[in-house]
């Protein structure tokens, strides 16, 4: 078993929003997944952001990352896409740079609960609660705040429906990759004689994917 120690960590944010996308044609229904996409430019290692409309929908708001790349081929690695819905169209984005969020002082990112579903009705003798599919996943991240920190200005710049991609990095070299949808105006938090403060609001749409030390 391993115990991480919250010590000499790194929390990165996308830092280039809106890079051009590459259209994927095919994913195998696999694990991991195998991608198609004619004359990409990905290696092995880089973070995607997966956007994908239409069938296997599963894949959507989903990050990764890249592995055994091959000409007009990679794996998504960490992916497995045996049992979703079949291939029609989507595309993936790379993330070009990261800033490092170095005055983050707490990650928050709960697990998804299913939704709860009213059952009930007039002849019911008590509340009848079905269960349905689980929802998004709720978070935050704590900062000493500093409007002038390129991390934070990214995460401020962004829309509020566009997925930004997070790499959290613990001390023996493990990782773990997101995307979520942020909301931060620039809000803060200041008494005195203490350090100004901030919270970054975040839902996760989808899986949170974690990689073993190199």
């Amino acid at each position: 078993m391993t115990i991480h120690v919250v010590t000499d960590v790194k929390l990165e944010v996308e830092a280039t929003l809106n890079t051009p996308a590459t259209a994927i044609t095919a994913v195998t229904n696999a694990n991991p997944g195998v991608a198609t996409a004619a004359g990409h430019s990905f290696v092995d290692g880089d973070i995607i952001i997966l956007n994908v409309p239409n069938g296997m929908v599963e894949l959507n708001a989903q990050v990764c990352r890249v592995a055994n790349v091959a000409v007009d081929e990679f794996e998504l690695e960490g992916i497995d896409t045996t049992d979703m819905s079949a291939w029609v169209e989507g595309d993936a984005t790379a993330v070009a740079t990261w800033s490092t969020l170095c005055q983050a002082t707490g990650l928050s990112l709960g697990n998804a609960a299913p939704t709860e579903l009213d059952a009930s009705n007039f002849c019911s003798k008590k509340t009848i609660t079905l269960y349905g599919l689980a929802g998004a996943i709720s978070g935050s991240i704590d900062i000493q705040h500093d409007a002038q920190l390129a991390a934070v200005q990214t995460l401020k710049s962004a829309k509020t429906d566009q997925l930004v991609a997070f790499r959290y990095t613990r001390q023996n070299g493990s990782t773990a990759v997101f995307g979520a949808v942020v909301s931060f105006s620039g809000g803060f938090d200041a008494t005195l004689n203490s350090i100004e403060t901030a919270t970054v609001a975040m839902t996760v749409p989808n899986e949170i994917v974690e990689y073993p030390a190199p």
